[in-house]
């Protein structure tokens, strides 16, 4: 059923670029299909880091996006 749906999509005059849908074996699992003709670009990953004041505030950010508890040192402000 699936793959008819992504292929019916596909074979669209404007195809998506993207699908999200949910995991069949976990519906809290987001789960995304690129379909190829989709420009894409790739970069060097960091690691995250605490002591890093743009991860931190990019950290934070979620965090009160989703009212998270954060562990003490983690919730200390840079400076």
């Amino acid at each position: 059923m699936t793959q008819a749906c992504a292929l019916a999509l596909y074979d669209m005059p404007a195809p998506p670029d993207i699908l999200h849908y949910r995991s069949r074996h976990d519906d809290h699992e987001d789960c995304w299909a690129i379909y190829h003709h989709t420009k894409t670009t790739f970069a060097v990953a960091e690691p995250l880091s605490p002591d890093n004041d743009k991860h931190a505030a990019a950290l934070r950010s979620v965090v009160e996006l989703w009212n998270l508890p954060l562990p003490p040192r983690c919730a200390e402000t840079p400076g």
